[in-house]
């Protein structure tokens, strides 16, 4: 029996580690593959707790960094200002010089380089299994050298993403300005002449990264052709989750032959449980405490403090609000809270506990199937909720006003607090006004998901025939392979 080959996971976060996991455990068992993730910075103390209970191998490329990032616990302290020496400030404002920046960038990436060369030749890979191909850093960095051997890579989003999100996202940066506006002409120069590193947003052009990282990334070719679009880069091939996603690229330039619509493999537990969904309510409101007969509202706790779109000191008070009205449903409705892999349970647990409300350690994929309506920000998970023919409202009171969302007739999105509690009420008690929603997302159904329960396997063939094809293309001379590549990659 051959040798299982190696297929290197790069998840990139530890969300994305999450929304991994499916894929990793249908490649080992199946018995051709041996998957092994790549984790490369900080935050995956839980992933490798996981691997390790599941028997998956991992590789920590780089010792985790100490983060300078505000933590939950820091909001509204106060802390002493400290007094800086002359050299001090002059090397603080040295730093800050595009040129030295140039140089400091140029050696980082000259190191993520060398660590890239060096998993390819230690591990020797048949397959890249990425979420992106945009990020500079490690994950061009592998697919650039993946590329020139002719080794090809998957690209399996999970988040919603657009150019629009990724604009608002920098212009909710203190100094955006200078970092990625046009404020400084260096900024300018760089757009004029790489247009494609641009994007207008409500009149401001922005720079993708600030112009020391896209220039120095550029000169180690880590660079993306197209950075404001997810799959903008060398990848091979993205697996996308419906016809909306496909679509959604398309509109923001990504070549249609490059995607292919296999489904999200997270949800198809998801699908088991719908389809079992009141056995599946029964036993989990039975772990919980609670009466599977009461109307039973999930909400996928906002993350607005841990993706630096709002201080934490308003997220703790936009978190207090949600957990306010929630708490005045009860106790006719059940309430559940779900926790993105990034919220801190210990942060959480006091807040809910102080409103009667229940946190739940089941993921969403768990959770939503069983639920009757659904409450989040603008969210991925909400896709599921569409496939399951779930109501949700989608809470938007800092008016980032994205658009995913405004065509679907089963998804209310609140822009007032003042409307909420009304909105909630109106869903809840009025069962003609539910049903209508539960029929606006069973038309939407179709476009936004593919909810059979097969898109794991439909991922393994795609893997299995991007392995084939790369082994064919490796037999070729080495100039002529990235003649083979597709057009994007070469």
């Amino acid at each position: 029996m051959p040798t299982p080959g190696n297929i290197l996971c790069l998840p990139h976060n530890p969300a994305a580690f999450s929304e991994m996991l499916e894929i990793v455990a249908a490649l080992m068992q199946s018995g051709r593959y041996h998957p092994i993730f790549i984790f490369d910075g900080s935050g995956y103390d839980a992933a490798m707790q996981v691997c390790e209970q599941q028997g998956i191998t991992y590789c920590i490329t780089r010792k985790p960094s100490a983060s300078n990032r505000s933590q939950p616990g820091d909001a509204g302290a106060t802390k002493r200002p400290q007094r800086r020496s002359n050299a001090s400030r002059i090397f603080s404002w040295v730093k800050k010089t595009f040129l030295v920046q140039l140089v400091l960038a140029w050696f980082q990436y000259a190191l993520v380089w060398r660590r890239a060369r060096r998993l390819l030749n230690t591990l020797n890979p048949q397959a890249l299994l990425l979420i992106g191909d945009r990020h500079i850093g490690l994950e061009t960095a592998l697919v650039e050298l993946a590329n020139r051997r002719g080794i090809p890579s998957l690209i399996i989003p999970f988040a919603l993403s657009d150019r629009d999100s990724a604009a608002v996202y920098r212009l909710a940066m203190p100094d955006w300005r200078r970092t990625y506006g046009m404020e400084r002409w260096l900024n300018r120069m760089v757009v004029r002449l790489h247009p494609e590193w641009g994007f207008t947003q409500n009149g401001e052009t922005l720079l993708w990264q600030p112009p020391a990282a896209v220039l120095a990334a550029a000169f180690w070719r880590m660079m993306p052709a197209n950075p404001w679009v997810l799959g903008g880069g060398a990848g091979w091939v993205m697996a996308v989750e419906s016809h909306h996603s496909k679509d959604n690229f398309i509109l923001q330039g990504m070549s249609d032959e490059k995607i292919t619509i296999a489904g999200k493999p997270r949800y198809d537990r998801a699908a088991k449980i719908w389809q079992q969904r009141v056995e599946a309510r029964q036993h989990l409101c039975a772990e919980w405490g609670i009466d599977p007969e009461k109307k039973l509202l999930v909400c996928a706790v906002p993350q607005l403090g841990e993706h630096d779109l709002l201080p934490w000191d308003q997220h703790w008070a936009e978190t207090e609000f949600l957990f306010s009205v929630f708490s005045d449903l009860l106790p006719h409705t059940n309430v559940v809270l779900s926790l993105h892999p990034k919220s801190n349970f210990a942060e959480y647990a006091p807040r809910a506990e102080r409103y009667g409300l229940v946190i739940a350690h089941q993921s969403y994929d768990q959770l939503i199937p069983i639920s009757d309506v659904f409450v989040a920000a603008y969210s991925s998970t909400v896709t599921l909720a569409i496939a399951a023919h779930i109501p949700v409202i989608v809470v938007d009171f800092h008016n980032f006003d994205y658009d995913f969302f405004n065509d679907v007739k089963g998804i209310i999105i609140v822009r007032q607090r003042e409307k909420f509690v009304s909105t909630l009420q109106h869903i809840l008690k009025d069962q003609a006004f539910y049903q209508q929603l539960v029929d606006g997302q069973a038309r939407a159904a179709q476009f936004w998901a593919r909810f059979d329960g097969k898109a794991t396997q439909r991922i393994l063939d795609l893997i299995g025939d991007l392995v084939t094809r790369g082994e064919e293309i490796r037999k070729l001379p080495p100039r002529e392979r990235r003649t083979q590549l597709p057009p994007w990659s070469r």
